[in-house]
């Protein structure tokens, strides 16, 4: 299995916890860790074309307004399309 797969299947199967690293002494917010695997699953579509390029990543990162009302878009369009509406698609 390579990285992306195992990335996709924890996220699928709603273990986004385990891909945060143990040592961390404060954990993201429930929050911030959805802001930051929506941005992750947009980095690694199929279609290299739908990639967002770095500086539009560092600016994702930066944003208190992130666009979470567009993920629908996203998964619809996307080709790394998982059952995740539920708990990744609102916020």
């Amino acid at each position: 299995m390579n990285l992306v797969d195992w990335f996709k299947g924890k996220v699928a199967s709603r273990c986004s916890e385990e891909l945060v690293d143990p040592l961390i002494e404060i954990p993201p917010s429930p929050r911030s860790l959805k802001r930051v695997l929506l941005i992750c699953l947009r980095c690694i579509d199929l279609d290299v074309i739908k990639r967002p390029k770095m500086g539009q990543i560092v600016h994702m990162l930066e944003s208190d307004d992130f666009p979470f009302r567009s993920v629908s878009a996203l998964y619809a369009s996307s080709s790394t399309t998982f059952s995740l509406m539920g708990e990744y698609g609102r916020v």
